[in-house]
């Protein structure tokens, strides 16, 4: 549902209806509905319809002595087994595979910016550097910290109060106030 459009990527829109509680009527319609459901509703309704007058069969066997009695084959429920476990194994892979990108992006992300930490303390280390641009340099330290804290966080799950922190944000970069708006 979401893996295939816009390139494979969520943005806030899609993941806001992705996290609603209604996502599970959706779902369920969709394993109803769906192309898997469509490919194998065939099969799967003669194998329930088979098994249905086998039981009916059975029970009439049972209450009448001159019917003989007739067994269930478990081939055709030991053939659908493996189906139905690569089903649930690959999209479990796939699920996998989005939380490793997803991952993945965040240590990148996160990775930078240690670098940008170390560049920073290794450069405001040498006794060259004046007093002023050293304080400006931690100052800067502390500015990303707050927007690597920022962005993981509240910037990722879209919450209300991130326009409060990318408020504070730009004020720790020295950046003028936003006005309303939008400039």
């Amino acid at each position: 549902m979401f893996s295939e459009e816009n390139g494979g990527s969520f943005d806030f829109e899609r993941w806001n209806v992705h996290r609603s509680a209604g996502r599970y009527g959706r779902l369920l319609i969709g394993i109803l509905f769906g192309v898997t459901t469509r490919r194998i509703g065939v099969t799967v309704s003669l194998l329930v319809a088979f098994s249905g007058m086998v039981d009916v069969y059975s029970n009439m066997a049972r209450a009448s002595s001159m019917m003989p009695e007739v067994e269930l084959p478990l081939t055709p429920f030991e053939l659908t087994a493996p189906v139905l476990g690569l089903l649930l194994v690959f999209r479990t892979n796939t699920a996998y595979e989005r939380f490793n990108a997803g991952s993945d992006a965040v240590w990148e992300v996160t990775s930078r910016f240690r670098s940008v930490f170390r560049q920073l303390i290794a450069y405001l280390s040498s006794p060259s550097v004046p007093h002023a641009e050293r304080e400006a340099g931690v100052e800067l330290i502390d500015a990303m910290c707050l927007f690597h804290g920022w962005l993981m966080t509240a910037y990722l799950r879209g919450e209300p109060g991130s326009a409060k922190q990318a408020a504070l944000l730009r004020v720790a970069l020295g950046m003028p106030p936003q006005r309303p708006g939008g400039g």
